[in-house]
Parts: C-alpha cells; sequence; structure tokens
C-alpha cells in the first residue's frame, strides 16, 4: 500500500508502538502529524520520519482533552489542509 499524499495523525508517537506505527506510515509514503504528551519523544520520532524524507509535525496533546483534540485537528488542518488516517 503507498500512502503518498496521505496525512496520518498517529497518537502517542513519541514511543512504543505509536513510534513504531508513525515511522512505518512515513516508510509507506505518508506525512505524519504526531499527537503526544511527551515533546521530547516526540520529536526524536519527527526528527527519524525526516531523516526517510517525509514531512513530520508534532502537536502536544493529552487525548483525553477535547480541547486539546481540537487543536491538534486544527493544527493538522491548517498544515496540511486534510487527515486521511488517524491512529
Amino acid at each position: 500500500m503507498e500512502l503518498d499524499r496521505q496525512v496520518a495523525i498517529v497518537t502517542g508517537g513519541g514511543r512504543g508502538i505509536g513510534r513504531a506505527t508513525a515511522l512505518e506510515l512515513a516508510r509507506m509514503g505518508a506525512s505524519i502529524v504526531i499527537a503526544e504528551v511527551d515533546k521530547a519523544g516526540a520529536e526524536r520520532t519527527a526528527a527519524d520520519i525526516r531523516a526517510l524524507g517525509r514531512q513530520a509535525s508534532v502537536v502536544p496533546t493529552d487525548v483525553t482533552s477535547r480541547k486539546d483534540l481540537a487543536a491538534m485537528v486544527q493544527q493538522t488542518l491548517d498544515e496540511f489542509s486534510r487527515i486521511d488516517i488517524l491512529v
């Protein structure tokens, strides 16, 4: 499956399964928005995604907060104009 021109939001993308998922989606061609409370971990993942030649953005997000979720969606739309995948 090729994901060129697709935009994926990956929650918890700073470590563990979320990080692995973000990296794999990037390898498949997607641009990645990392929604994560651990900003340092998210930045490390974003750097690895950029090293693959893909776009990556970090949005500090507590997924239990409606305000944070709304900001995550808005920032993604502002930067990429679309959301295709949500993990």
